[in-house]
């Protein structure tokens, strides 16, 4: 088996390969070898996929070897892959595609993958025996909230009882995840559950991850992050999208990593271009 140095060297190696790839590509569509291109664009999209096995390995291997490997998980939040962007150049009827390896001004990789925390518990189970949340149930738990805030989204905008009891019952979520109770009672049409009861399942759900100590310093913050960040805008209008479980994970993951490092959440918007 390989050691760690040298799956680091294999990263290195195929991020080289990577950027001689793009440059052949730009050569080839400029010539017009669009079979070669198309030869060329398929062993780039292999060896990037390679890079982002390889690079979540070594970042699961990292994190199990961890006194805390959940807690080691959230801190970490995501790691480093290869990306490419095709990029439209010209103007009128003289345009041309240009590729192009994406890093920031010192070459370094700029695109992250999040960790899935449900796959790094499968990965540490097969070399442990067990898993890697302060409870067992953690993603269970994790699945029973997010029907809680599936279901506020729905009171939220004013859905009545029979669409939330079809909800309920038809909400894709483990058996298992059925059986976890917060001690907050389901909301029901026109009445919201309070931030109050949200702040009591966010708190349980981060107790389970990563302990008792940190699930007691979770905030309304958090409550409210929750919200936003689990439901979006769908392309059917006049519809919200609620997160599935993979996405509700890396969520909560973010809302641990706040309380153990203490940081501060923060808004993006466009800004007025600076004179």
């Amino acid at each position: 088996m390989k050691t760690r140095e040298e799956y680091v060297a294999n990263l290195q190696t195929i991020e080289q390969e990577v950027r001689q790839q793009v440059k052949d590509y730009n050569s080839a569509y400029a010539e017009g070898d669009f079979d070669k291109v198309k030869t060329i664009n398929a062993e780039t999209e292999k060896k990037i996929s390679e890079y982002a096995d390889i690079a979540q390995m070594l970042c699961f291997d990292e994190c199990a070897g961890a006194e805390n490997p959940m807690i080691a998980a959230v801190l970490k939040l995501s790691y480093p892959v290869i990306a490419i962007r095709d990029k439209v150049e010209g103007e009128g009827e003289v345009k041309t595609l240009k590729r192009e390896f994406v890093e920031d001004e010192n070459g370094n990789l700029t695109k992250y993958k999040t960790i899935d925390l449900l796959k790094f518990e499968r990965y540490v189970n097969d070399r442990t025996g067990h898993g890697i949340g302060a409870d067992p149930k953690w993603s269970f738990m994790i699945e029973r909230l997010n029907l809680l805030f599936a279901l506020d989204c729905a009171v939220g905008l004013g859905k009545g009882q029979e669409f939330i009891d079809e909800m309920k019952d038809c909400y894709a979520i483990n058996e298992a995840s059925k059986e976890i109770n917060f001690g907050v009672k389901d909301p029901k049409a026109g009445t919201p559950i309070s931030n109050t009861g949200l702040l009591k399942a966010v708190s349980a759900v981060v107790t389970a991850m990563i302990g008792e100590e940190y699930g007691k310093k979770a905030l309304t913050h958090d409550v409210k992050f929750l919200k936003i960040a689990s439901a979006k805008k769908s392309k059917k209008a006049l519809t919200i999208q609620c997160a599935n479980h993979k996405f509700m994970r890396s969520y909560l993951a973010e809302v641990c990593n706040r309380i153990i490092t203490g940081g501060v959440y923060d808004v993006e918007y466009k800004k007025v271009k600076a004179k």
